[in-house]
């Protein structure tokens, strides 16, 4: 029970990271090869330039699920800073619950359309394989997404309820958090 413990928390705390890293490093390579092939064999792969784009689209979504856990999105905090601890929660919340209302309304129609791409069995334009590997991305990322948004809102519960301040002050963000 310990190890299944342990598995998790590693996969909570750096599964995000390491698929940005392999999202990433696959867009470098496939990105400088299609290059190096276009300036030196004045070729170029009918597939390369497609699979970086669903790698990048795979790595964003991912991405915005690993900041959002820690609050590190786009967002104002202007007007929080002259609001009390209650005013301040009570905006998280709403934030949260926002936030996660459009997390659940994208995951459920985008799931539509990569059901629709299996249906039809679409297929890539420069390689063999099927679109539902490229668009299952967009609705696994933003159940990612409501789940890290639950995971945070229950997180400043807490601290709410224990008097503690509602998000602890800004660190410098290291590529493990």
């Amino acid at each position: 029970m310990r190890l299944l413990e342990k598995l998790l928390d590693l996969f909570n705390k750096k599964i995000e990271f390491w698929l940005i890293s392999v999202f990433y490093s696959y867009m470098i390579v496939m990105v400088g090869g299609e290059v190096l092939r276009r300036y030196f064999l004045h070729a170029a792969s009918t597939w390369g330039e497609e699979t970086s784009i669903y790698a990048f689209i795979w790595m964003t979504y991912v991405g915005a699920a690993l900041r959002t856990r820690r609050r590190r999105h786009l967002s104002i905090e202007l007007v929080r800073q002259y609001m009390n601890e209650k005013q301040k929660f009570w905006t998280y919340v709403l934030s949260d619950i926002c936030f996660f209302s459009l997390a659940v309304v994208v995951t459920y129609y985008s799931f539509g359309i990569f059901t629709t791409n299996l249906q039809y069995g679409q297929k890539m334009l420069g390689i063999e394989l099927p679109m539902a590997l490229a668009t299952i991305g967009v609705p696994i990322g933003w159940a990612l997404i409501a789940f890290r948004v639950v995971e945070r809102f229950l997180a400043i519960l807490k601290r709410f309820r224990q008097g503690q301040p509602l998000i602890e002050e800004e660190t410098i963000i290291t590529a493990t958090e």
